[in-house]
């Protein structure tokens, strides 16, 4: 997938369109099918989006809140931020796919 293909993605949980499991499912399905030479800094944004979603507790109230324990709230925090991050990656890398580097 490109960094755009990422956002497009990102954006469908953000703006509702995909709730929380099938955003997980569809970001994890494509990650996992990256070849192995992605450019270092789209990995690193896009580990980052991994990490997030494995830390998101839906359950969890924000005093709850610990380095791998996250709400809802927090989730869509890191999301935008990465999404802005992918944005700055794609304008700098148009049309890459992450697996190209």
């Amino acid at each position: 997938m490109t960094a755009t293909e990422y956002s497009n993605l990102i954006l469908s949980f953000l703006d509702n369109t995909k709730d929380f499991d099938s955003f997980k499912a569809a970001f994890e399905e494509a990650f996992d099918e990256e070849e192995e030479d992605m450019d270092e800094n789209l990995f690193f944004i896009l580990d980052g989006v991994w990490g997030s979603l494995q830390s998101y507790w839906p359950d969890i109230a924000a005093e709850g809140e610990r380095a791998h324990r996250i709400t809802g709230e927090t989730l869509r925090k890191e999301l935008a931020h990465s999404l802005h991050q992918l944005s700055e990656y794609a304008s700098k890398h148009p049309g890459v796919a992450a697996g190209t580097g």
